[in-house]
This record gives C-alpha cells, sequence and structure tokens, in this order.
C-alpha cells in the first residue's frame, strides 16, 4: 500500500504524469535520468519535428505503469523514480552558489545515501558539496 500511493503521489494518474509538482520539463529531466538508471522509456528525446516536445507523454506513463503493475517490482520502481527525480533536479547551477542557493543540507544527505549504495562521488561533487 505504501508503495502503491507514494508511486500514485509521484506521477499522478491518466496518461501523462501529474502527480506532482513538476512541470514538463521537470518530467523531462526526470525520463532522461530514469532511462539511465534502467531500461530506457519508450521516448527519451524531444522531437519537435515530430511534435514531441516533452517526455512527460502517453507513451512514457503508459511503460512506468506498466512496469510498476508487478508487485514484485513496485519497490525498484519507486526507488528508480525517486533516484531520477533527485538526478533532475540538479543541474550546472546547483553547484553554483552564486546562481542557485539549492538546499545544500538535502543534497548532502541525498549523496550520503548514493555513497551508502557504492556511488563514488567526484571530486567536484565533494567540492559542490562542501561549499
Amino acid at each position: 500500500m505504501t508503495e502503491r500511493l507514494t508511486l500514485l503521489e509521484l506521477m499522478g494518474v491518466g496518461d501523462s504524469m501529474r502527480g506532482t509538482s513538476l512541470d514538463s520539463n521537470g518530467w523531462t529531466r526526470v525520463v532522461k535520468a530514469y532511462s539511465l538508471f534502467a531500461r530506457p522509456l519508450p521516448v527519451v528525446d524531444k522531437d519537435p519535428e515530430h511534435g514531441v516536445y516533452t517526455l512527460n507523454i502517453a507513451e512514457n506513463a503508459a511503460e512506468l505503469r506498466r512496469r510498476q503493475s508487478v508487485p514484485s517490482r513496485r519497490g525498484v520502481e519507486l526507488l528508480l523514480l525517486l533516484l531520477a527525480r533527485r538526478e533532475g533536479a540538479i543541474d550546472a547551477d546547483t553547484w553554483d552558489r552564486e546562481a542557485y542557493q539549492c538546499d545544500l543540507k538535502g543534497l548532502n544527505a541525498y549523496y550520503e545515501v548514493l555513497e551508502s549504495a557504492g556511488y563514488a562521488v567526484s571530486d567536484a561533487e565533494r567540492k559542490g558539496l562542501e561549499q
């Protein structure tokens, strides 16, 4: 129940992903990050020539929901979405303290979780986290 409610909160219902405060650009970053962690979603590149301006589209939402429909996979899918949401929020400005005032405490906590799972923090990341 916790997994299903959390996934519902993250993605919402319907043929797109609207369960959060993310706009379509935010979901584009999440889809790209998720597709780096897991088997890529059906559409991972914007294609204005064919009318794909956002990656928050029916094909991706349907595939994520299909993957979540397998009870033994819900925990993994939840973890992948949570990681992708956090990674999607990290960009070049995250490390530029003058351009962006990020939640440094939260970012450090996130990297502690990654390190506990075996992620090797780069020198650039470490420097950004210590500022």
